[in-house]
């Protein structure tokens, strides 16, 4: 009897242990061929002219296997666009983009003030530690996608009230400026990123009295780091501190913009809108690092 007991529990240890590996065993297989099948979408993608139901019925095909994909990215609607940043009028999910590095567009907004003896303080954000990006990383003062049909001026204003609760009545002459768009790649294959991003970036200096109306009020936003110019050759060339590959693109960028403004004689009848129209030219061809060093 004991003997009958003994193979009996034998048999459906058996099965357990059979059983759990089937279905882990199924599991890596289908992680193996849904991964194979999102590489085979992105390569057939890559600079594809794709219609409105082509995306969707992909999204259609890969909507149940987020999890397995480990994709925590959001939901908001995004629209691809050209390597110009013009709207293709195809819409989809932002996790999708993300996923097969589709072309859409985000905003930077770089912030400054101004120290004691007038040298430019940049403020930097430290990102919330909960972020599927970036978790923990300095970042550029303010960031975002632009959702749907809204425009990149309108998404500034938005992501500028969102993470850091202020409006354009705190900004310096109540306005902030245009001075660059580029495309770029952001893959990080450990959390399945292929980010294709055209960036709109824009420069604004602040008030020092309305840094103390900065809150966080989304939570997407765990601090600020106040970073000085003389400091910032040192930021981008050590890793002490975390950066974002936003930061790492987009703030030399500004640098040149903001380093040969500086240089320009300042009538303030002139507009910057005027004197960026007759910078812009040059500014690309002179390297940050020559400027501040």
């Amino acid at each position: 009897m004991a003997n009958t007991i003994y193979i009996i529990n034998y048999i459906y240890i058996l099965l357990i242990i059979y059983t759990l590996g089937y279905y882990i065993l199924k599991r890596i297989m289908n992680e193996f061929f849904l991964m194979e099948r999102v590489k085979e979408l992105r390569r057939e993608l890559y600079n594809k002219e794709l219609k409105q139901d082509e995306i969707d019925k992909i999204v259609t095909e890969i909507s149940p296997f987020k999890n397995i994909l480990g994709l925590n990215d959001g939901a908001e609607p995004l629209l691809m666009v050209d390597k110009d940043g013009e709207s293709l009028n195809i819409e989809a999910p932002r996790w999708i983009f993300h996923l097969l590095g589709l072309k859409h567009k985000a905003v930077h907004l770089l912030l400054y003030s101004r120290n004691d003896v007038n040298d430019p303080v940049f403020i930097l954000q430290v990102r919330s530690f909960t972020k599927f990006e970036y978790p923990g990383h300095l970042d550029m003062s303010v960031g975002g996608h632009v959702i749907g049909n809204e425009s990149s001026h309108t998404t500034v204003l938005k992501e500028m009230e969102e993470e850091l609760g202020i409006q354009i009545g705190h900004l310096l002459n109540s306005n902030f400026y245009h001075i660059n768009s580029y495309m770029i790649e952001d893959i990080k294959p450990e959390i399945n990123l292929y980010n294709c991003e055209r960036r709109d970036l824009y420069i604004a200096e602040i008030d020092s009295k309305s840094i103390g109306s900065i809150n966080f009020k989304d939570n997407e936003v765990a601090g600020l780091y106040l970073c000085p110019l003389s400091s910032v050759k040192d930021l981008l060339d050590h890793t002490a501190l975390p950066l974002t590959h936003a930061l790492k693109e987009s703030l030399p960028k500004c640098l040149n913009f903001l380093t040969i403004l500086m240089l320009v004689p300042w009538n303030e009848s002139v507009s910057l809108t005027d004197v960026g129209a007759i910078i812009v030219s040059i500014w690309r061809n002179i390297p940050y690092s020559a400027l501040i060093s």
